[in-house]
């Protein structure tokens, strides 16, 4: 009996992932969007309703370092570019929502390998604004960590792979 129920819990589907309030993380996203994949830092605050994107991108045919601030309470985005002799900066009316999946509606599909990692794989397919959808998630077993989460329709794609995640305390 001891061994059956040993078996039937080794099948069982492990817990749904939870998505933290705040964290740290280096990203590599990489789009149908864009011509070269972008690696960024990005840190959220859920507490807080801000998060912050650093890394580099194209303007006009010109290469920048850039800072994007969101803050959602106060609908602002604020976008810091800096080139050798120059910084430029930009507050914007509005704020796109904080990505914070909550995973119920997600499948456990398996394990799988990412960046040599052993991973479990979720995905959850849907309908919005009309258009079909599926993301896929893939998170580390031991900690939890994300490891990548793909993003598709019918005209767009991405990917967001994590190279680095740290959870932040609530304290």
């Amino acid at each position: 009996l001891a061994l059956a129920l040993c078996a039937v819990c080794a099948l069982a589907d492990p817990p749904h992932p939870i998505w933290p309030t705040r964290f740290s993380a280096t990203v590599l996203d990489v789009s149908s969007q864009s011509s070269q994949p972008t690696f960024n830092r990005w840190f959220v605050d859920g507490t807080q309703k801000k998060e912050r994107f650093d890394g580099f991108f194209t303007f006009e045919n010109e290469g920048y370092f850039g800072t994007q601030i969101t803050d959602v309470s106060a609908n602002t985005t604020t976008i810091v570019a800096y080139q050798s002799d120059s910084a430029s900066c930009w507050v914007l009316q509005g704020a796109d929502p904080m990505v914070k999946p909550s995973f119920s509606g997600f499948t456990y599909i398996g394990e799988a390998i990412v960046n040599y990692y052993n991973v479990d794989w979720w995905m959850e397919t849907g309908t919005y604004k009309g258009q079909n959808y599926t993301l896929e998630y893939y998170d580390r077993p031991d900690n939890s960590d994300p490891v990548r989460f793909d993003f598709t329709t019918a005209s767009f794609q991405t990917s967001l792979v994590f190279f680095e995640f740290e959870v932040m305390s609530d304290a």
